[in-house]
Order: structure tokens, then C-alpha cells, then sequence
């Protein structure tokens, strides 16, 4: 009997305690970008998801030389290699200056942060995008340059060369239930 009891005890104890665990809102609609380098080889991957206040950027860079490497939005949905020049410029639907430094605002596909590539030749950030949506996004591309971005120089925040490229496709995955 006194092993019933403390069963019975020990089960509403853990029951109460589930009910107190945070629960996980379900992850909004997402893409997933697989950036490729000049060689055509594998760059890495970006992970978009749509959010409340904007876009969820998640940021896998691999195979990329070491240092501090600008990311953004161009406005075609081309790479053509070598050089991915037909990605167009940073995708600014509003005619706005380039970076968060710029008082007049920046532009849409800019990111507010550079990614650092380690010794390891791979870097990873997230980031959220504010005021931007999933949808925008579709069937553009995502461009890494060889430099960080400095916030401020138009058009691409003296980021130098595209190193890599990815195309953002039309359809999100539905989010995760």
C-alpha cells in the first residue's frame, strides 16, 4: 500500500510539474537556402524563418576562407558563377541607402551583423531581420562577400567580392506542428 501511495504521489508530481514547463510555440514557416562557392562546391546553408517581428536568419557557412564575411538578400533569384553578379544589387524595394548605420535607413536585404569564419574554414549566426517578411524573400538570393560588411558604404558596405550564393525558394516548408 505504501508503495501505491508514493507511486500516486510521485506521478501528480511529475504531472504538475509538465504543466509548469514553458511550452514550445511551434517554429513559423521556413526555407532553407543551400549556398554553393565559385567551384560550384558546398558553402553552406541559411535557414529562414518567419517570425512575428520579421525573419529568423540562421547562418552555416563552411569551405569559406578565414575572417569576417558580409551576408545579404540580392534582388534576383540568380548565381551564376564565377563571380554571382547575377544576383543584382541588395534587394531595397524602398530606394534606401545601404546599413543599420545609415540614418536614413538601411535596406531590406541588409543584415545587421557580419559572419566570422574560423580557423576551421566554418562560421555560424543567427540573426533576426526586422520589418522584412518570408514572402518578400522568395525567389532571391542570398549572397556571402568576401569582406565584412562596414554598415555604411552604399551600395554593399565595402564588403567586397561574392564569394558564394544560394537562390531562396517560392514555397515555405509549413512550420513544424
Amino acid at each position: 500500500m505504501k508503495h501505491a501511495v508514493v507511486a500516486i504521489m510521485l506521478s501528480a508530481a511529475v504531472a504538475m510539474g509538465a504543466q509548469d514547463a514553458p511550452k514550445k510555440k511551434p517554429a513559423g514557416p521556413r526555407v532553407k537556402v543551400e549556398l554553393k562557392n565559385a567551384q560550384g562546391q558546398s558553402a553552406g546553408t541559411v535557414v529562414l524563418v518567419q517570425g512575428k517581428k520579421g525573419v529568423r536568419m540562421r547562418v552555416k557557412l563552411e569551405n569559406l576562407p578565414i575572417g569576417q564575411h558580409a551576408i545579404h538578400i540580392h534582388e534576383m533569384g540568380k548565381c551564376d558563377a564565377p563571380d554571382f553578379k547575377t544576383a543584382g544589387g541588395h534587394y531595397n524595394p524602398d530606394g534606401k541607402h545601404h546599413g543599420f548605420e545609415n540614418p536614413e535607413g538601411h535596406h531590406a536585404g541588409d543584415t545587421p551583423e557580419s559572419i566570422q569564419v574560423e580557423e576551421n574554414h566554418m562560421g555560424e549566426k543567427t540573426m533576426l531581420l526586422e520589418g522584412v517578411t518570408l514572402e518578400q524573400f522568395a525567389n532571391r538570393s542570398i549572397v556571402v562577400h568576401e569582406k565584412a560588411d562596414d554598415q555604411k558604404s552604399d551600395p554593399s558596405g565595402a564588403s567586397g567580392n561574392r564569394i558564394a550564393c544560394g537562390v531562396v525558394p517560392a514555397a515555405p516548408v509549413a512550420a513544424a506542428q
